[in-house]
């Protein structure tokens, strides 16, 4: 982590994000990403020796709100402590993959954690946005500083569109 660390300052990225979300088992069966909800104390010397190493770079971490169970307040506020420049929460546990629908509530949940202890962490939602309208939605509703998009853009392949939708563009034009 600390060597592909210094070659992203190197290589002048604009930020590192630790993967503590995928939930694939074959990775996750090694303790890597949502493996590492079940193992805070190694999640945070990744952290600090990320921070060490290069302190200048802003380090988020995209994770969800649990193992195999919901454990917001445990691990999220736990990463909350690390002074992470931001982290993106997929409203899921590992385990069940996507097979859930997002728990948006318990992402609201962090964005009121976080502003209990008045973090500067940037919160961003993340789970079943299908359309620019529902991430406008999801951000005024549970009060996260932003999206991700994951899945929803192969729904709709101008979500990121500000003027246009799939339903407004062109046969001819999604065709090319």
């Amino acid at each position: 982590y600390v060597q592909t660390a210094k070659l992203l300052k190197e290589l002048e990225f604009d930020g590192i994000d630790i993967n503590m979300g995928c939930p694939v088992r074959k990775v996750v069966g090694r303790g890597q990403c949502s493996g590492l909800i079940k193992n805070p104390k190694l999640a945070k010397t990744l952290i600090d020796a990320i921070k060490e190493a290069v302190p200048d770079i802003p380090l988020s971490v995209k994770t969800r709100i649990g193992f195999n169970k919901i454990e917001t307040e445990n691990w999220i506020g736990f990463l909350l402590e690390q002074n992470l420049d931001a982290i993106t929460i997929h409203g899921r546990i590992a385990t069940r993959m996507s097979h859930d629908p997002a728990n948006w509530e318990e992402i609201g949940k962090v964005v009121h954690m976080r502003n209990a202890i008045k973090s500067a962490t940037v919160i961003i939602g993340n789970g079943d946005i299908k359309s620019r309208q529902d991430a406008l939605e999801k951000v005024k509703t549970y009060g996260v500083d932003g999206v991700m998009i994951g899945r929803g853009m192969f729904t709709d392949l101008w979500i990121f569109n500000k003027n246009q939708t799939a339903q407004t563009i062109p046969l001819e034009q999604k065709l090319k």
